[in-house]
Parts: C-alpha cells; sequence; structure tokens
C-alpha cells in the first residue's frame, strides 16, 4: 500500500470517522478533478476524503471498503469511464447509482431528464431536504453549476459554466503567449501584468456572475 492509499484509509478507519459497525453506506461523489469518499449512517455522514479521480481504481476503493461488507454503495458519477472500476471494487455489495431515474424528493419538470449530472440532482435533492424551496445551488467545481428549484419542489435546469481553472487552463492551452497562473485574490481591478490582467479578469468575471 503506497502512501496516498494509507492516508486515504487512515481517513475513513479513524477516530473521526463513522464507527464501522454503524457504516451503512459508502457515498462517492465521483467529479472530473476528484473523487469524494465518506462512510455515512442514517444519522450522520462520517469525515470525507478526497482522492484524484485520474488514479481512482477498483483496488483503492476495494482497500477502503475492506472489513464491511454490509455497507451499500452510493454512487453520483460525472466520470463513466470510472464506473466499471466502482463496480468491481463494490462486488457483491448492494450499489446505487443516482440518476433521473432515483427516487428523488424533487420533481424533474425538464426535457431530458436522463441528461441531468447526477451531481447537480444531488445538490438538488440535498437543497430540497435541508432548506427547501424554491431554491438556487451554486457548486463551484471544474464547471460552475447554478440548479433552480421552483417553489412547487420541482428541480426546473439552470446553467453550466467553465470553472475559475479551466478557464484560465484553457488561455494556457489556445494562445501563444499567455502564461498558466496561479489562482489567488487580485490586488486591483486594473492588471498591471499579464498575469494581474489574467487573474483580475478571472476573479472579478466571476464575481459578476
Amino acid at each position: 500500500m503506497n502512501k496516498h492509499s494509507a492516508r486515504l484509509r487512515a481517513a475513513f478507519h479513524g477516530r473521526k470517522g463513522v464507527k464501522k459497525r454503524a457504516a451503512e453506506f459508502l457515498l462517492i461523489d465521483v467529479s472530473n478533478s476528484f473523487t469524494k469518499l465518506a462512510f455515512a449512517s442514517r444519522a450522520r455522514i462520517g469525515r470525507a476524503s478526497k482522492i484524484a479521480t485520474p488514479i481512482l481504481t477498483a483496488e483503492r476503493i476495494a482497500r477502503i471498503l475492506h472489513g464491511r461488507n454490509s455497507a451499500t454503495v452510493v454512487v453520483s458519477s460525472v466520470v463513466p469511464k470510472k464506473n466499471r472500476q466502482i463496480k468491481r471494487a463494490a462486488g457483491k455489495r448492494k450499489l446505487i447509482w443516482l440518476t433521473s431515474q432515483s427516487r428523488l424528493n424533487v420533481r424533474i419538470d425538464y426535457p431530458n431528464p436522463k441528461s441531468i449530472g447526477a451531481d447537480r440532482l444531488a445538490n438538488a435533492v440535498a437543497v430540497a431536504k435541508l432548506y427547501g424551496t424554491p431554491a438556487i445551488v451554486i457548486d463551484f467545481g471544474t464547471a460552475v453549476t447554478f440548479d433552480i428549484l421552483a417553489a412547487d419542489n420541482a428541480y426546473i435546469g439552470g446553467v453550466i459554466a467553465p470553472g475559475l481553472e479551466a478557464m484560465t487552463n484553457f488561455l494556457y492551452d489556445r494562445t501563444a503567449l499567455l502564461p498558466r497562473i496561479s489562482l489567488r485574490e487580485p490586488r486591483s481591478a486594473i492588471g498591471k501584468s499579464t498575469n494581474q490582467a489574467m487573474l483580475a479578469g478571472a476573479i472579478f468575471g466571476y464575481r459578476g456572475l
């Protein structure tokens, strides 16, 4: 077991996690950049840990599940090519995929429900359960999503925009002279260098959303 796997497993089996005998579920959120995992009971969710999605394998997940044969695996995935790895790791355990066909606490008012990302559905279900409707959920990730729930508890759609890192990386990849930048708070809205101008455009532009 490498150091990364050891740290990941320790995060789940350490004192701050859900106790082994109480863990009914392994929750897995597979996004484009990172995969988040947490054991949960019906009463609480344990401390979450994350692993870079490109290096997520069945073996890594199986090590996390070791000794928890009765845990149901619940998955929200927007990276289909990783789904087979999760199926392999789950083995004979019950496996639930979050989709538009799942039994949800929200109604879907959308022309093609199957096209809604599982991450967006998870956000909609959570905000309806925890805070009620109407509501708007904003999720900053590889993409920034805005999802809208109407007062009658219906998911009615939303907006998808590129994330900050995706936007700045696109400029770096598609231009000859623009550099790759690290995201941080700009000193001013007026850039005095190419880096500062890109940073101001990214940060202040997003605040305009």
